[in-house]
């Protein structure tokens, strides 16, 4: 989600253009954005569904767990 930055220091690494910005050089709403990916629930064993706060935002973001890709780990 983050954008890329040619000013790093990649001689570190191998990752060249693809390497990772600076959390400090994204920019505020792209944050927000990245944050707000994750549902967070209150913890306690009374939880209302009234009680949540759900934003949405104006992407169309889903995370999928596809679950184990090795035949061996499906029995």
């Amino acid at each position: 989600m983050s954008t890329v930055n040619d000013d790093l220091d990649t001689d570190l690494t191998s990752e060249g253009r693809q390497e990772m910005d600076a959390t400090s050089d994204t920019p505020a709403i792209e944050l927000l954005k990245e944050q707000g990916a994750v549902l967070r629930l209150p913890e306690g064993p009374q939880l209302d569904a009234n009680d949540l706060s759900i934003e949405s935002t104006d992407d169309q973001t889903m995370i999928i767990n596809m679950g184990p890709q090795h035949p061996s780990t499906h029995g």
